[in-house]
């Protein structure tokens, strides 16, 4: 053989061998691919997987991305689930009116204290809501201390993946991590926002609990700021629950000629430990024997609306 054609074979068998490296190198880096493809399909419940995927993803556990990805996502994945299991509860519109007269002894009624609707504010930070305070004294028309709490941001709900191609998944994955870290944010300067409301409310109406010494008791105008609180318009975009809960033995000193009178739709609550009515006997409430009952009622859900 000449020395030319000694060369042109070499050369031959030099660029075979290239293209059968090229060619494996190609298959290595479609089936880590699709590997990687199936794994993060599985681990993110894809429904969608193709049969290639499924088969290599059955074939192996998750990769070391994988695990250490939902280890760092899952508590955004858990506050998303806990916020679309919340979501089902309306958001809370409770007025809440504590008679300050001396009759109230006679009521029965642990005293009242600003730790007394901390079970209410716990519910705002989940769902959102409204609560005011009012006092019911010898003139019971004083603006209510009112705090009010914006729903929460929605979770995103990603539809299944209808793409194909692994490369399209990939695009699509990358766009709901990214929503993803969008909710997150989202969220968290809710609950900062919401936590601060909170507690500024929690501090301003501590001092209104302290004097329990009012000569008269006018129901008759805590029952009408009642009712403008349940009457105004709903800032929710969704319909709310409203709760109007009265501490009170519900004897009107004041005017008590006068019916008592209730027409927004609301749940009225009576709390006191004797079941007096008083002049509340005309709107039929539920009574309650204390507070947190009446409360614990509220945040389960109620079962009476009042006609």
């Amino acid at each position: 053989m000449s020395d030319v054609q000694s060369k042109q074979s070499c050369k031959r068998r030099w660029q075979r061998t290239r293209c059968s490296r090229v060619a494996c190198g190609t298959l290595t880096a479609v089936f880590l691919i699709v590997a990687l493809t199936a794994c993060h399909g599985a681990a993110r419940g894809d429904v969608h997987r193709d049969p290639v995927s499924q088969s290599v993803a059955a074939s192996g556990t998750a990769c070391d991305a994988c695990v250490r990805q939902d280890a760092a996502s899952s508590p955004v994945e858990q506050n998303a689930s806990v916020q679309q299991g919340h979501s089902q509860q309306p958001p809370l519109r409770v007025v809440l009116f504590v008679d300050q007269t001396g009759s109230m002894e006679q009521a029965r009624v642990p005293h009242v204290s600003a730790d007394s609707v901390t079970p209410l504010l716990d519910r705002l930070q989940v769902a959102g809501g409204e609560l005011a305070v009012g006092l019911i004294r010898d003139r019971s028309d004083a603006p209510l201390a009112r705090v009010f709490v914006p729903v929460p941001p929605v979770a995103p709900v990603f539809p299944p993946r209808k793409a194909g191609n692994i490369f399209e998944k990939a695009k699509e994955q990358r766009r709901e991590d990214e929503e993803r870290a969008r909710y997150a944010a989202r969220q968290q300067a809710w609950r900062a926002d919401a936590a601060a409301r909170i507690n500024a409310f929690a501090e301003s109406i501590a001092p209104l609990f302290e004097n329990a010494d009012a000569p008269a008791t006018d129901i008759h105008a805590a029952l009408l700021r009642g009712d403008v609180f349940v009457a105004e318009p709903n800032a929710f975009g969704q319909p709310v629950t409203n709760i109007v809960i009265l501490v009170t033995d519900g004897i009107e000193t004041v005017d008590p000629e006068t019916p008592a009178q209730f027409k927004a739709p609301a749940e009225l609550l009576l709390v006191n430990g004797t079941g007096s009515e008083g002049q509340l006997t005309a709107l039929h409430p539920i009574r309650f024997e204390a507070l947190d009952a009446a409360i614990r009622y509220v945040l389960e859900g109620g079962s009476h609306v009042r006609q």
